[in-house]
């Protein structure tokens, strides 16, 4: 997760938190949009995909999660594409959250599952490294 998308000191649904995620997490990257990044947990740790992305010279607060399950009820899918990826520069089980099933839908739709996937990840809390 990149530090630009998580605030300090939140508030989610009536709950405090020290961080939350915010929806423009879950939007994708101008070249994939509506693809959301992630790793298989089976495949590679929190630590594990926190040191990957720093060793790669990117920029990165922590890891942050959601399950498949939190994404199916989000009405969205993930794709496992790590085996049709270059093993030598990919990222370790990737994975991406696909929202592009609702492209003619109206904006909020979008809006909802980024938000419901962000709340996800923001009561599961920061996994690596640790919160201070």
């Amino acid at each position: 997760m990149h530090e630009d998308h998580v605030s300090k000191d939140g508030i989610v649904d009536s709950i405090a938190f020290a961080e939350v995620v915010e929806m423009a997490a879950m939007r994708g990257t101008p070249d994939a949009r509506d693809e959301v990044s992630m790793s298989r947990g089976d495949r590679l740790t929190a630590q594990g995909a926190f040191e990957d992305w720093i060793g790669r010279g990117r920029s990165s607060y922590g890891s942050f999660g959601v399950t498949v399950g939190e994404v199916v009820n989000s009405e969205c899918r993930t794709i496992d594409d790590s085996a049709r990826l270059d093993p030598e520069t990919a990222v370790p089980g990737h994975v991406y959250v696909d929202l592009r099933k609702h492209p003619d839908s109206p904006k909020y739709i979008k809006r909802r599952i980024r938000s419901q996937l962000a709340t996800y990840a923001t009561y599961r809390k920061r996994q690596h490294p640790p919160a201070s």
